[in-house]
């Protein structure tokens, strides 16, 4: 999907209300993959980060110090490498190829 996160944002996610502002959260949310992310957090060690995005580890661990992850937010999809905090998973399935 080329770096377009909304392709894996679940519908439904575009805004953020509030009692008094309305926040553009994820705009481009098409869910054209069937992935259907949703907002999702993560712990820093220290505090909870980020209301707007989702971030999933891979499985794709680089050394014991890093692990590639998946950071989805309303600019798109961004792959980081690092290991700390905590951060959703999704289990994968694949299938099989004739």
């Amino acid at each position: 999907f080329g770096g377009d996160g909304g392709a894996l944002m679940a519908k439904g996610f575009e805004y953020l209300y509030t009692e008094t502002m309305t926040y553009e959260i994820w705009p481009n949310a098409t869910n054209e993959s069937g992935f259907s992310a949703i907002i999702a957090n993560y712990w820093s060690g220290r505090e909870f980060r980020h209301f707007n995005s989702a971030y999933f580890w891979t499985s794709t661990e680089t050394d014991a110090s890093n692990a590639d992850n998946l950071n989805l937010d309303g600019s798109g999809a961004r792959f980081f490498t690092f290991k700390y905090g905590a951060m959703s998973i999704r289990c994968v399935k694949d299938t099989p190829q004739d």
